[in-house]
């Protein structure tokens, strides 16, 4: 059975807001182009999870794949096929690089 506390390290709001502050995308545009309405957007972001369609289509609004940050065991440390690849792809992402460094990875 999935459950959260399995993943203490992901709080998908948190996680959209980080990606939302790297794209220098506003919460009202943000709410705009998933159909919310701009005084309910923050507490929306304050959601840990999400509708597995609505998260899909924010990755795709966000272009990000929010779901590969499920393959991170529950200590939070990504796999090294992620750890790679957030190195490489997106050494530029502030919010990456946050991440890496709240789980004691050095990019």
């Amino acid at each position: 059975m999935y459950d959260l506390a399995d993943y203490p390290h992901l709080h998908f709001g948190q996680l959209i807001r980080r990606r939302l502050k790297s794209k220098g995308m506003s919460l009202n545009d943000f709410a705009k182009q998933i159909d919310k309405h701009p005084d309910h957007i923050a507490d929306y972001l304050d959601q840990r999870s999400f509708d597995v369609l609505e998260l899909a289509y924010i990755s795709k609004v966000l272009q990000f794949d929010f779901f590969r940050l499920l393959d991170w065991p529950a200590d939070g440390v990504p796999p090294l096929r992620y750890k790679k690849r957030m190195v490489v792809i997106e050494m530029e992402e502030e919010w990456a690089i946050d991440i890496l460094e709240q789980h004691g990875i050095t990019p």
